[in-house]
């Protein structure tokens, strides 16, 4: 599974929509913007329910500052979805916010996951969320379904040029 970002196929509503923090004095995080984007997962058929929310900050070069897995469905979803019991710790680790420990963390991960829950999740957020996975997910269905003759065409579009090329060099 290969996570991409929401911006790399709708920037216009990433940009207006992208949820961010303004932190002013503070004394677990210095001041400055944090922003909370998001990631899903560009496998084909896949249908997670999820989110990897990159946290970054201008001020810190826009690296990644935390990594938080986001699922909004219940546990029975995801239960179903992995083909396993409810009592499997992998079936909670799916569902809710938490932090991503395989993935790029700082020295600011905890305080901005705290941040995360208490100011950032709420109702209208998980909905954008979900309004942008749907986007995301039928934008991949999209690219499959006109795949095969892009290929086609870029084939032929190359084959035209190289003839074009060899032309020329006679």
């Amino acid at each position: 599974m290969f996570m991409e970002a929401f911006y790399s196929r709708f920037p216009d509503i990433a940009a207006a929509e992208t949820r961010t923090l303004h932190v002013l004095n503070d004394d677990r995080l210095p001041t400055g913007e944090y922003n909370f984007l998001e990631y899903f997962c560009n496998k084909r058929g896949c249908d997670c329910r999820r989110s990897h929310i990159a946290v970054t900050s201008p001020q810190a070069n826009n690296e990644v500052l935390a990594t938080i897995s986001f699922g909004w469905e219940s546990l029975e979803f995801y239960a179903d979805w992995m083909s396993c019991s409810l009592s499997d710790p992998m079936v909670s680790d799916m569902k809710g916010p938490a932090l991503l420990p395989m993935n790029k963390q700082s020295e600011y991960s905890e305080v901005l996951f705290d941040k995360f829950i208490s100011v950032v999740l709420d109702d209208t957020y998980t909905e954008r969320v979900k309004r942008h996975y749907r986007l995301f997910k039928d934008s991949l269905q999209r690219d499959s379904s006109t795949r095969g003759h892009r290929n086609r065409k870029d084939k032929r579009k190359a084959k035209r040029a190289i003839r074009k090329k060899n032309r020329k060099k006679r």
